[in-house]
């Protein structure tokens, strides 16, 4: 659910409680005579009505009592989960949960998805070099070329791809281990 919806990863926690109220409410094997195990527990069958698609846009419909005249009748968030009388959505801006019972759903918008992977035109063409036993050749090419025909490697772009400055060096052996670079500044967290 997380890698379809392209949520973060620190929301696992909310996809695997999604998943688990989607599964109590699925038939099983486990249970004869096609019952779920939501309706065993419960002793009624589970409302399917308000299942909604994991990381869909959600707006939740702010109450007058706690809005002004000019401000927005709805508070846009990110569906990530079911509450017992609503749902569970995240607000992005204030990056924090809450529970609404009032909501609308775009469900054919996934926030997190951007316009390249929707369009799926940026395929990432990875070349890889495997050993193969048996044959006189040092390394087999193999390139996963994300569906497209025709696609040919030389030895050139393989020795860029792993060494783009030219250097023989290692640039890896060099740093020290406890040294943060500068790309990983906006993810580094305080100890």
């Amino acid at each position: 659910m997380l890698i379809d919806s392209r949520m973060p990863k620190n929301m696992w926690c909310e996809a695997a409680l999604t998943a688990t109220y989607l599964i109590n409410r699925s038939p099983t094997a486990a249970i004869p005579e096609n019952v779920t195990p939501a309706e065993r527990w419960m002793k009624a069958k589970p409302d399917v009505g308000k299942l909604r698609i994991f990381g869909c846009k959600a707006y939740a419909w702010v109450p007058s009592q706690l809005r002004k005249k000019l401000d927005d009748k709805s508070r846009e968030a990110v569906m990530i989960g079911y509450a017992p009388n609503g749902y569970r959505l995240w607000d992005r801006s204030s990056r924090k949960v809450f529970i609404a019972r009032d909501v609308r759903f775009d469900e054919t918008c996934l926030p997190f998805a951007t316009k390249e992977d929707e369009a799926g035109n940026d395929l990432l063409v990875i070349p890889i070099r495997y050993e193969q036993e048996g044959e006189n050749r040092d390394a087999v090419d193999v390139v996963d070329a994300g569906f497209q025909d025709n696609v040919e490697v030389t030895d050139d772009e393989y020795e860029e791809a792993e060494n783009p400055s030219g250097d023989e060096r290692n640039e890896f052996a060099e740093e020290e281990p406890n040294e943060a670079k500068a790309w990983c500044a906006p993810f580094a967290t305080k100890t």
